[in-house]
């Protein structure tokens, strides 16, 4: 989930079904609109060949990936979960089941059936239609040492991941929190937090429950390295950076 990012496509057609695919612009999209969608994607390709690259250096391939978890179904999380082949959006990791909330789910396809939202074709819809999708509830447990732990407010069945192994702990946040200083100030809002209020809540009861132990956060969408502890400081928080 973490480093996801926004559609790629590993293998692209070529000629000019490139071209139109790269340069063109959607029905109905104006062209400031087809212009963020190709920088997007070109940083997607990028990035998601570093990811590859990543998993070749410790010896594996993508079929080698059982599963792919994801919090929630925002581009920056979904996007490496398809690659375009012969003009199809596929599986990228055509072996794993993909761990999606059945609620979170349910509510991006019924969003997308209203208006079409162009990641949610190329990089959700492909997986349920290759029978890849594992629609689960957001205590989901996957075995004893990785389990999800229900935190909604960004989208409206976000989780986040928790792993044990022995005595030692870590959480995966996902975008229950974006900044280091919403740890000072919990009731700072994102953008695309669907219920604010909501968000809010998750997010403070989320430092209380961390601050002070020996659970190592992963905070998603925090500067690198993003692995670091929650500390509270009166009645707020502050993250300590690992090797700070």
């Amino acid at each position: 989930d973490g480093g996801a990012v926004q559609p790629p496509s590993q293998q692209q057609p070529a000629g000019d079904e490139r071209l139109a695919e790269e340069e063109g612009q959607l029905p109905g999209e104006t062209p400031s609109r087809a212009r963020e969608r190709r920088a997007v994607r070109k940083a997607a390709r990028d990035r998601t060949m570093g990811a590859v690259d990543a998993l070749k250096a410790a010896g594996l391939t993508v079929n080698d990936i059982d599963v792919v978890m994801c919090t929630h179904l925002h581009p920056d999380h979904v996007g490496w979960n398809t690659q375009l082949e012969n003009g199809q959006w596929v599986p990228t990791f055509p072996n794993a089941q993909y761990i999606f909330s059945e609620q979170e789910l349910a509510y991006w396809e019924a969003t997308n059936a209203k208006k079409e939202i162009p990641y949610v074709v190329e990089s959700v819809l492909p997986i349920v239609a290759a029978g890849r999708a594992t629609k689960v509830k957001h205590d989901h447990q996957l075995n004893d040492m990785i389990w999800c732990e229900p935190t909604p407010g960004h989208t409206p069945d976000h989780f986040s991941i928790c792993m044990k192994h022995g005595s030692h702990t870590g959480v995966i946040t996902g975008d229950l929190i974006h900044s280091p200083i919403q740890c000072v100030y919990p009731h700072i809002q994102a953008r695309p937090d669907v219920d604010k209020p909501l968000a809010s809540l998750t997010r403070r009861a989320y430092l209380e429950k961390y601050a002070d132990t020996d659970t190592l956060i992963c905070a998603t969408h925090f500067p690198s390295p993003s692995f670091g502890h929650f500390h509270s400081e009166g009645d707020a928080f502050r993250f300590k950076f690992l090797g700070d």
